[in-house]
């Protein structure tokens, strides 16, 4: 229970830190997305269910929050939930240099659902400007990866937000 209370407190975190501080630290006209990079790190340490449950549950929230499109996020989260979770299954997770391949992929393609969502709504975003967005985004959150994976990896394995059975509670 207080890994979810743990996770509530950080996605507040989140994205007070992405829409307050982080605006002013815009690089290449791009801010690092903390929702996503937490829906990454959550999969990866989990797999793709709980992965994609925790990506719809953010993403909604965060739709809720912004106000705009509801569900964009929601879908967007839910995939990279679930591609992250897919590749928790196959790769060495404990490597920074894996961690810092699945959050460049997942944050790219996140974001392109983003993109292509929002051209099928009928959103007059061009395109060829939305790569502009997808690849520095997924940059910024890769730089970031050395800074925050360890920590919250070292805190879901070993530390206070670790999953203990009800017997060990």
């Amino acid at each position: 229970m207080r890994r979810y209370i743990g996770m509530a407190v950080l996605f507040v975190l989140a994205l007070v830190l992405q829409s307050t501080v982080f605006n002013f630290l815009a690089i290449a006209g791009v801010k690092p997305d903390f929702v996503l990079l937490l829906v990454i790190y959550f999969a990866f340490t989990n797999g793709p269910g709980k992965g994609a449950l925790m990506g719809l549950s953010l993403g909604l929230l965060e739709d809720f929050y912004i106000g705009r499109f509801i569900g964009m996020n929601a879908l967007a989260l839910l995939a990279a939930g679930f591609l992250a979770g897919w590749f928790e299954t196959k790769l060495y997770k404990e490597n920074l240099l894996i961690a810092l391949l699945v959050v460049f992929v997942t944050s790219a393609a996140s974001q392109g659902i983003v993109l292509f969502s929002g051209l099928a709504a009928g959103l007059n975003w061009d395109s060829g400007n939305g790569f502009n967005i997808i690849w520095p985004l997924a940059i910024y959150n890769t730089c970031l990866v050395p800074f925050t994976y360890p920590l919250f990896y070292h805190s879901f394995t070993r530390g206070w937000m670790r999953y203990r059975p009800k017997h060990e509670q």
